[in-house]
């Protein structure tokens, strides 16, 4: 067989407060080299043995006469390849292929191009080298959820909102335009700290606790302890959702979600019925204000994803249980930490709760964090994600403030606290590829976990930690569809009712997109949704600006390939007709 040197056969290939860093590094980009020859043309015929001898006698009238096409070797009974005598431009396999498609004995063909490896999308944040909760390597010893695998296909959508119900959120660079306000539930005006009870600011004034609020004898038993602010909610907002790729600062795991800033906890915490509500009007529930007994501002942006990165020991209450429930009748999922008292998590509210998908924190050596409850039985904990320990914690947005605000910073903490919002930020992609049923987003939730490493000592097994460890590049193995609807979304794969550029009703169809400066096509990136528009013909939405043409055809699980679409520069959508 005829082919490059050196190739044979086909080519396809709440927690603790641990302290700031002090010096930081700038993550290098992986990029994938790029592939600029093709050393012939795979034709997929009608008939069988279509593609022989006459084939390559008809590919070499098309050719350039200075390329001289050898021989063509059988792939199966429906598929050969066609090779060149040396290798071309992909140009010159691309134009050949499409002259040989318009043949009625060719159902399609395509150059054979050497594939390289998928590329890692890394971003440029400055900070992002220390973020070994979203990426260490990508190898065997990396615990982390490996974000950077997921990014190039999905990196989240504006639309898709994450509630994070916590102490509320201080102003932060990295979290600019990625914020937007919710409502403040924080009814007892002392632990609210901002002189007011529910109000529609939830911005974090500072939750210091003083010698004079111990002595004064009006705070709860419980906070007996003078502690600085904990900016809580500032970085658990920063883990799910940060701006990417702004050269400063870090990435967040969604970094194209949006956060709502919906404040329920202060000074010492917050109260379950405060909290509930909370749940409740962030799914977008009719909540009633307390002291005014009127019905608060119905949220007009309610959120797909609510996190709860809190609790304390107790039974799952009735209060609590219906607003999870009444969130999820919503279409909310609810996301909470499994707790940080090395427990049973039956006994953390509201981790225990009906509906509630249950984080367990794992360390960077995949190990059960030693401070994080665990299920007895299966089902107690959905999955587990990294948390961070006393030694390796969780870098994320803050404040240099020990009481009010003072100047965004950058710190480290761990907690089942900080495994939540990875969770969340994955529910978020989900979303983003098209699936809004909480059942149906939980399904693919549970499908992203990857198997627990050995360790020696607090193993996590599918009892006490999950269904796995929260892993991206799962995440974007499950975001596909099953076409119950004539509008849908999904990557890298799309299943819709009806026949969809020409290609048989109720298949998986896979789009392969081929960008500007590549020469081959991959699976899955830059489509958003396909829709049926009438007929046979298919529409879909172009995600990515690129300032120039863009290639895209789509494959069904039974071979058959569709048109190939032109795209043009700077478009946002695209339709295609079969020929």
């Amino acid at each position: 067989m005829i082919g490059w040197p050196g190739l044979t056969g086909l080519s396809v290939a709440v927690a603790a407060l641990l302290g700031p860093s002090l010096f930081w590094s700038t993550p290098a980009a992986a990029e994938a080299p790029e592939t600029t020859f093709a050393r012939g043309v795979i034709v997929h015929s009608v008939d069988e043995n279509g593609s022989s001898k006459v084939m390559r006698r008809t590919a070499q009238r098309l050719v350039d006469p200075r390329v001289e096409v050898l021989v063509d070797v059988t792939l199966d009974e429906h598929t050969a390849l066609l090779l060149f005598d040396q290798p071309q431009p992909v140009a010159v396999a691309e134009d050949l292929a499409a002259d040989l498609q318009v043949r009625s004995d060719v159902l399609w063909a395509e150059p054979d191009v050497l594939i390289q490896p998928t590329e890692v999308t890394l971003p440029n944040d400055p900070l992002f080298v220390d973020q070994w909760s979203l990426w260490e390597g990508g190898e065997d010893t990396d615990m982390s959820v490996r974000a950077p695998e997921i990014w190039g296909i999905d990196s989240g959508d504006p639309d898709v909102v994450i509630a994070v119900i916590d102490t509320g959120v201080a102003a932060h660079p990295d979290l600019a335009g990625r914020v937007i306000d919710g409502y403040d539930f924080v009814s007892d005006i002392l632990m609210a700290n901002d002189g007011n009870a529910w109000d529609p600011n939830p911005a974090d004034p500072g939750d210091w606790v003083s010698a004079a609020d111990i002595n004064s004898g009006l705070f709860p038993e419980s906070c007996r302890s003078v502690t600085p602010s904990t900016w809580h909610g500032t970085h658990v907002a920063g883990i799910a959702a940060a701006q990417w790729n702004n050269g400063y600062g870090i990435s967040g795991a969604a970094p194209n979600a949006t956060i709502q800033n919906v404040r329920a906890l202060g000074k010492c915490g917050g109260f379950i019925s405060d909290i509930a509500a909370a749940v409740r009007w962030s799914a977008g529930d009719i909540v009633i204000d307390p002291d005014t007994q009127l019905p608060l501002p119905v949220n007009t942006t309610p959120a797909q994803v609510i996190n709860l990165s809190l609790g304390g020991q107790s039974a799952c209450t009735r209060t609590m249980a219906d607003a999870v429930l009444t969130a999820r009748a919503l279409g909310s999922v609810v996301v909470a930490a499994a707790g940080n008292d090395s427990l049973p998590v039956s006994t953390h509210l509201p981790s225990n709760c009906p509906g509630v998908v249950a984080v367990a924190a794992t360390d960077a050596t995949g190990a059960r964090a030693s401070y994080s409850n665990y299920g007895v039985s299966t089902g107690e904990i959905f999955i587990a994600a990294p948390g961070g320990s006393s030694s390796r914690g969780i870098l994320s947005t803050s404040n240099t403030g020990a009481t009010a605000p003072a100047q965004p910073s950058f710190d480290l903490k761990a907690g089942t606290s900080m495994a939540t919002p990875l969770v969340s930020a994955a529910v978020a992609l989900i979303v983003s590829g098209g699936i809004t049923d909480p059942v149906a987003i939980e399904a693919r939730l549970k499908q992203s976990g990857r198997a627990f490493a050995p360790t020696s000592s607090r193993a996590c097994t599918e009892v006490t930690c999950g269904a796995g460890l929260l892993t991206f590049s799962l995440l974007a193995d499950s975001i596909t569809l099953t076409g119950e609807r004539t509008q849908v979304r999904g990557r890298p794969g799309v299943s819709v009712e009806g026949k969809t550029l020409g290609l048989p009703a109720g298949e998986l169809l896979t789009p392969y997109v081929k960008l500007p400066g590549q020469t081959a096509y991959q699976p899955g990136t830059g489509v958003r949704r396909v829709v049926i528009t009438q007929g046979q013909v298919g529409e879909f939405d172009w995600q990515r600006r690129t300032g120039k043409k863009v290639y895209v055809y789509f494959r069904s699980e039974s071979g058959e390939q569709s048109e190939r679409v032109i795209i043009p520069a700077n478009s946002a959508s695209a339709t295609g007709r079969p020929r």
